[in-house]
């Protein structure tokens, strides 16, 4: 099993990724990384762009399955967590990586943090 965390826009998601998911005790983070905001592994960050913004035509669906028993195998009893915006937010069809999301993880689960709307909409323009 692995975790993945849906990065809803302005629900705390950098947050969570820099302060929280890095030192959580069980979790194998291999989330963004805030030095240029990559991957540590670059076949992730291959994977997460392809799922995310490879229309069908250019969409690579043949990584490895050993590379993704990698992702979901614990080391040490820990869970690999992926955490990343680009699941929702500016990708071509949330309902085609939804899809994606479970053809190669489909022993995951998935955390979506949702914010009450007034709050979020403070966020958003708090700094116009």
């Amino acid at each position: 099993m692995m975790l993945i965390h849906v990065g809803v826009p302005k629900t705390g998601t950098t947050f969570l990724q820099t302060d929280i998911f890095p030192k959580a005790r069980g979790i194998r983070y291999l989330g963004k990384l805030y030095n240029g905001d990559k991957y540590a592994d670059s076949d992730l960050l291959e994977l997460i762009n392809s799922i995310t913004s490879h229309d069908s035509i250019n969409f690579k669906s043949e990584f490895q399955p050993t590379y993704f028993g990698y992702l979901e195998a614990s080391q040490n009893g820990s869970v690999p967590l992926i955490s990343d915006e680009a699941f929702t937010n500016g990708v071509i069809d949330r309902g085609v990586v939804c899809d994606r999301l479970a053809e190669f993880f489909p022993r995951s689960k998935i955390l979506i943090v949702l914010r009450e709307q007034f709050a979020a909409l403070q966020s958003m323009y708090a700094f116009l």
